[in-house]
């Protein structure tokens, strides 16, 4: 495909300076779309949040779905949620849930001053968030309110779950490595 993991020698000059036409480049790139600077540009608030979530569904296909089936409210606290576990950083920031609602709000509204920074920023490694997106489902944080623990079955139970969270990561670290050293030739 060519969607490639960019480094920072492959952007150049003129799409660090302009987010949008390395935003359009990256979508038809890695996305197959056939897209303009003007038809981006042109994009209903609807189209755009309709954008966001097509390229987090392509990371997370839980997300694939139409804004309009959805609402845009919903859609956009989905895509909020998605982010968050990626890392992305407005978001990142788990107790600030005043931010957090004030992102959901405006991606609802399709404000391009909130989603046009999520694409470039998603867009700019989506091999890395894709990764990152298939770890999260399995290493994502149970929240359990402390008095639920006091109970010896439940609390036996989720720390049953973390071991196996644990378990998970060395596993997965484990492929990520041997990978590495066969591409490397190294044999694994």
């Amino acid at each position: 495909s060519g969607c490639f993991r960019l480094t920072a020698t492959a952007l150049t000059h003129k799409t660090m300076a302009d987010p949008e036409i390395f935003i359009v480049s990256r979508l038809n790139d890695c996305f197959g779309l056939d897209l303009t600077l003007v038809d981006f540009d042109e994009k209903a608030p609807l189209e755009l949040l309709q954008l966001l979530l097509d390229v987090l569904a392509d990371l997370d296909p839980r997300l694939r779905g139409d804004v309009r089936d959805a609402g845009t409210a919903e859609s956009a606290g989905r895509a909020a949620d998605l982010l968050r576990l990626l890392k992305y950083p407005p978001l990142r920031d788990r107790a600030d849930a005043d931010g957090y609602q004030k992102w959901v709000d405006a991606a609802a509204a399709g404000a391009t001053t909130t989603v046009h920074p999520a694409l470039h920023w998603l867009l700019g490694d989506v091999e890395r968030h894709r990764t990152r997106a298939y770890v999260a489902r399995f290493l994502a944080p149970v929240d359990v309110p402390p008095h639920l623990l006091d109970d010896a079955a439940l609390r036996e139970a989720f720390e049953h779950h973390r071991a196996l969270q644990r378990d998970f990561r060395d596993a997965h670290r484990a492929v990520v490595a041997s990978r590495a050293a066969a591409a490397r030739g190294d044999g694994g």
